[in-house]
């Protein structure tokens, strides 16, 4: 094998499970000798604004060993479909600028991130059509059905026709699928009979042997993500606002809501924004807290959230507010509790049943996570497992 090569729409410096997960997956590929490098554009999420001082169309730079070719796009996180739109444009066609890179000519294989649907089909269309390269899809959202999920995109309308059309081409020209639950994985074999790959988000590294961090003598509950519409955050918010109970609900994180979230938890007492801090602190913080609130607004299909497995490998027992295969997930393993978005007002009673201790034993719910955790949310074992999938022919 010459060279492989991953397209992604996120990479470090930028926060969020997309970015952590090409990251870690490149990091993984290159432990084992294999010759990786990435293209992405400019960071710029999720702030829309582009980080630092990078100017004109392509930059190329080193990451921890790794080769990152910064191309340009132009950022946007509006709620304007048009502007999106253009954003993705922008980086699609800025991916054609590799065409033109001597570095090109070495790839062997492309991994290419499935989100945006129209970075990858560019992508696919340069190196497939053109170059001649075999094609890994990473498929992590199963747009455009995530768009009508969420309520931006209507379903059967032009629009959605034509992200439908670009979604079947990806598939069936790709020679092989990541996915990142059964869910996924499940509604690509309807396209295609191709191998696939179930890729779960783990984090690189457990701190739960860490000893030196307590939990408090109050029941104490934790949010750490983006503060988006997708999340739904601030309707929780203000349901725990009105509990008459005693406890603690830090958040960390950034996004679109921080905003209406500080101004909402001016005057509250037991709920608190703490700002955004680095990942490697963040983990620590962690820690301290007795469970964790992993929330979305609506049901998302084939959605896990990859801060799932990140708490589960740190002994923290998950409040889930959601549907799919994370519900099974949590459920079936006994790892929390799930409540479904159509009846977040039920969490109140979910809440005091935690705090009176009229529920499952925390001790047990933590000790699952441990056991889960040593098995088939091992990064060790998924590790080898990926790099066979991705250098056999």
């Amino acid at each position: 094998m010459k060279k492989i090569l991953i397209i992604s729409n996120y990479y470090p410096p930028e926060i969020g499970a997309a970015s952590n997960r090409i990251f870690l997956m490149a990091k993984s590929l290159k432990s084992k000798k294999i010759d990786v490098e990435v293209a992405c554009p400019f960071p710029n999420y999720p702030t829309g604004k582009i980080y630092g001082n990078y100017r004109g169309f392509y930059k190329k730079e080193i990451n921890e060993n790794i080769v990152c070719h910064r191309l340009y796009i132009k950022p946007d996180n509006s709620n304007s479909i048009l502007k999106r739109g253009f954003s993705m444009i922008s980086f699609s066609l800025s991916l054609w600028i590799l065409l033109f890179k001597k570095e090109t000519k070495n790839y062997d294989k492309i991994i290419i991130q499935n989100s945006p649907l129209l970075v990858s089909f560019s992508s696919i269309i340069l190196f497939k059509k053109i170059l001649n390269k075999k094609i890994i899809l990473n498929v992590s959202d199963l747009w455009p059905q995530s768009a009508i999920d969420l309520g931006v995109m209507n379903e059967g309308g032009f629009i959605h026709n034509i992200f439908k059309r670009i979604e079947k081409f990806n598939y069936k020209n790709s020679n092989k699928i990541i996915g990142q639950s059964h869910s996924i994985l499940e509604h690509v074999s309807k396209y295609t009979e191709n191998p696939t790959f179930l890729y779960r988000n783990l984090p690189y590294k457990s701190f739960n042997k860490i000893n030196s961090v307590s939990k408090s003598n109050k029941i104490s509950f934790v949010y750490a993500g983006l503060l988006g519409v997708a999340q739904g955050l601030l309707k929780l918010i203000r349901i725990l606002d009105k509990i008459d109970l005693d406890f603690e609900f830090h958040i960390y994180g950034d996004g679109k809501e921080k905003t209406e979230i500080e101004n909402f938890l001016i005057n509250s007492k037991k709920i608190k924004y703490l700002g955004s801090v680095p990942k490697e602190e963040l983990q620590l913080i962690l820690l301290k807290y007795h469970y964790s609130f992993v929330p979305l607004a609506s049901d998302i299909k084939g959605a896990f959230p990859s801060k799932i497995y990140e708490l589960i490998v740190n002994n923290i027992p998950v409040i889930y507010i959601g549907k799919g295969d994370a519900k099974k997930f949590i459920d079936k393993n006994i790892l929390g509790y799930t409540v479904s978005p159509e009846n977040i007002e039920d969490i109140p009673v979910l809440i005091k049943n935690i705090l009176n201790g009229n529920l499952i034993d925390y001790e047990l719910l933590t000790k699952n996570c441990n056991l889960i955790s040593e098995s088939i949310l091992s990064f060790k074992k998924q590790k080898v497992e990926l790099i066979k999938f991705v250098t056999n022919n």
